[in-house]
């Protein structure tokens, strides 16, 4: 494992090696009792910090379809942008994520048929929604 950790410390760059030295502080990335799953533990809670729900949840739904821009790409910046609503955790029903991904492409989309084709379903899943699009 020190092999490990040393090689990883080596190709991260001098600006993640300088993070993390911060992060560990006051103890030091080459003590032998600071282990590779640290260093990693160290990067995944520094990158994946909670963030704002509101900023997020305004984030998610300022993301519209840019012109050109394929339907599968957009979705993928809206999934991403999605993970940080905490939609999970609210009092809405069973499946928020997809309610609010349903909604995001009717209200998202650059196209003018989209919203007319889904605004005439009563109510359809996440699944028949795609398939209308």
């Amino acid at each position: 494992m020190k092999i490990k950790k040393a090689l990883f410390l080596w190709s991260v760059g001098d600006t993640t090696y300088n993070l993390l030295e911060s992060l560990i502080s006051p103890r030091s990335l080459t003590d032998d009792d600071t282990k590779f799953i640290d260093v990693i533990k160290l990067l995944d809670v520094h990158y994946d910090a909670k963030r704002n729900i509101m900023t997020s949840t305004y984030d998610f739904y300022s993301c519209y379809q840019k012109s050109g821009q394929p339907f599968a790409e957009w979705k993928a910046k809206l999934c991403e942008k999605l993970r940080h609503c905490a939609f999970t955790t609210s009092a809405l029903h069973r499946r928020p994520q997809d309610r609010a991904l349903r909604d995001m492409y009717v209200i998202g989309t650059n196209s003018n048929k989209v919203p007319h084709a889904l605004l005439k379903e009563q109510d359809p899943d996440l699944e028949i929604t795609e398939k209308i699009i």
